[in-house]
């Protein structure tokens, strides 16, 4: 059938047969709500009435078929949406991809004292993520200054600890450590338009001794 060729949809009581449908033509049984089409013009294939209504109507999402792309308008049940049971990931662009990066304890990062330093960052493609993350500081004899000595931040802005309000703090006070303490900043729900870099970043206030950090960032597609 050429491109831009007008489908006839006929309607009739009773059942339609063979030579009753031109090639590409449709037909409705009105008596029984069933659905005929046929390919050639001379054999008439009819489709069952419950994937006449299932499919078409999407009058019973519980046992139809919806077609693809399609939901439905109102239910008065829950809508099943099945996740995967065998460990794949999702795809990218689809809700629920994730992107992470983990730094483990082998390769945690040194830091210099109230100095802002990127833990490790991921590249996130336009849409909307989630993104959290959690810093582990090494602490080696480390004298801690301050009110707040160990913080951490996730940012779109390399080595910046940006707003207040994101931050997350270890809980330890000024003193001499030789542990490990954990500073978590608070989820990110961010909306972008084109691919951004997003970090973990972290700083330590400390005089004498050695601090590094290691830890993870990780954003998962929302919408």
């Amino acid at each position: 059938m050429a491109a831009g060729t007008t489908i006839l949809f006929k309607r009739k009581a009773g059942a339609f047969t063979g030579g009753q449908l031109a090639a590409g033509e449709f037909g409705l049984d009105t008596t029984n709500g069933v659905i005929y089409y046929s390919t050639n013009g001379t054999t008439v294939i009819g489709l069952a009435a419950s994937a006449t209504t299932n499919a078409l109507n999407a009058s019973n999402i519980s046992s139809g078929t919806l077609p693809a792309g399609r939901l439905p308008s109102a239910t008065t049940s829950p809508l099943d949406l099945k996740g995967v049971v065998n460990g794949s990931s999702a795809t990218a662009g689809d809700v629920g991809e994730m992107i992470e990066s983990i730094i483990p304890s082998g390769s945690s990062v040194s830091l210099t004292t109230a100095t802002p330093t990127n833990v490790t960052s991921i590249s996130l493609t336009a849409g909307a993520w989630r993104v959290e993350g959690n810093a582990i500081y090494n602490l080696s004899a480390a004298a801690l200054t301050g009110g707040s000595p160990t913080v951490s931040v996730l940012n779109s802005t390399s080595a910046n600890l940006g707003n207040t309000g994101t931050r997350g703090y270890g809980g330890l006070p000024a003193g001499t450590y030789t542990h490990l303490v954990s500073a978590m900043p608070g989820d990110r729900v961010i909306t972008i338009s084109s691919s951004q870099t997003w970090y973990l970043v972290v700083q330590a206030a400390f005089t004498s001794g050695s601090v590094s950090a290691f830890g993870h960032i990780r954003a998962t597609r929302i919408r």
